[in-house]
């Protein structure tokens, strides 16, 4: 199952977001599938302003899906250097190890 926010936050409709969070979406809430929360969603498919947005609401930012990847290893691994970027600036840690072990540093340097 996917939560309210899913949508938005995959396809960066900023403004349907802040809606939805006016009126009590989480910020934390995964889906079940995944794990995924909405930063991990908004990150993944490189939509910096919507991590913008998520970030400043108080999302999470180091928290880990089913294999253990943060936002920042999704971002990093799909070569979103601008989402890379705002999430290091705001505190992303970069030492975090997923299931395997690999930082965000090492899925970066998967696709080169």
């Amino acid at each position: 199952r996917r939560t309210a926010l899913v949508s938005p936050s995959w396809h960066g409709h900023q403004a349907v977001a802040e809606l939805l969070l006016e009126k009590g979406a989480s910020l934390e809430k995964v889906d079940i599938a995944e794990r995924w929360t909405p930063l991990t969603y908004a990150a993944r498919n490189g939509r910096r302003r919507m991590v913008e947005s998520l970030v400043k609401k108080g999302a999470a930012l180091d928290a880990a899906d089913r294999r253990g990847w943060t936002a920042l290893m999704h971002a990093s691994r799909r070569g979103h250097r601008d989402v890379v970027e705002t999430l290091t600036e705001t505190g992303a840690c970069l030492a975090q190890a997923d299931a395997l072990g690999w930082t965000a540093i090492m899925h970066a340097s998967w696709n080169g």
